[in-house]
């Protein structure tokens, strides 16, 4: 995995230089890593909105 993100995102000092495109995730990219980034991505959002929710309802549950 690390060096997936070190492929798609480059090193540091690519983007202090400004060489950095994140287009290039998009463009250069085989089907399987895009697919295995979104699926990364949908499973940290859908365990974020669930940790907003018990959040919600935690302080929901202390009013009443």
């Amino acid at each position: 995995m690390k060096n997936l993100i070190r492929r798609l995102f480059g090193d540091s000092d690519k983007k202090e230089n400004g060489n950095y495109n994140p287009s290039d995730f998009f463009t250069k990219s085989s089907e399987k890593e895009k697919r295995e980034v979104f699926r990364h991505v949908a499973e940290k959002a859908n365990q974020d909105q669930r940790d907003v929710l018990e959040k919600y309802e935690k302080q929901r549950s202390l009013v009443k």
